[in-house]
């Protein structure tokens, strides 16, 4: 009897510490470089881009195709060294019109990620538009700006940044703008592969 309490007592708990229900203990985790647009071989000084800190509109966004079924689990920046304050990011499934978000503040000196609350699913073929907008309160547009990628050259889109993904175009407005496919803004997001 014992033996059965515990052996229901295991099964209890690996049925809510699971991440996901497919069984793959190989692919329960957020993978931050999957969809990679910082280790992308893509944007190197090599193919003509730079990665400069500026763009002072209030928002910055690109749209990808996403080359795999999954979830979008969590989204990466690097706030400005001009500003510590939060941004609304989204990542929205504009194919199935879906959209998960969060309130976050990253660091100031390198990438960092935050995990969604609610996870956004999408499916090999899929379109979704990925943004970071500065919440209110900041106190000049200083402190609106944030890396991004450019190139001396037009922008060729779309941009295969690797197999699982491709970058269509991208876009900045708010308080200025549009100023559409003029650079690519660093801003990561975590997968989790199905």
């Amino acid at each position: 009897m014992k033996t059965l309490k515990t052996l229901l007592l295991c099964l209890v708990v690996a049925a809510f510490v699971s991440c996901d229900n497919d069984n793959d203990p190989t692919n329960n985790v957020c993978d931050e470089t999957y969809l990679s647009i910082a280790n992308s071989t893509v944007f190197t000084s090599a193919n003509g881009y730079t990665l400069y800190e500026n763009m002072d509109l209030l928002t910055h966004e690109y749209t990808m195709m996403i080359n795999a079924s999954g979830e979008i689990c969590s989204i990466g920046y690097k706030n400005p060294t001009t500003y510590t304050g939060t941004y609304e990011m989204e990542v929205e499934n504009t194919t199935t019109n879906v959209i998960t978000s969060g309130t976050f503040t990253f660091s100031q000196s390198a990438l960092q990620y935050q995990s969604f609350t609610t996870p956004l699913t999408v499916n090999s073929g899929d379109t979704v538009v990925v943004r970071r907008t500065i919440s209110s309160g900041y106190t000049s547009l200083n402190e609106t700006i944030g890396d991004i990628y450019v190139n001396s050259n037009p922008i060729p889109f779309p941009l295969v940044i690797n197999p699982n993904a491709t970058i269509i175009s991208s876009n900045f407005y708010g308080a200025g703008g549009p100023v559409p496919n003029y650079g690519v803004p660093l801003i990561g997001v975590g997968f989790k592969l199905n």
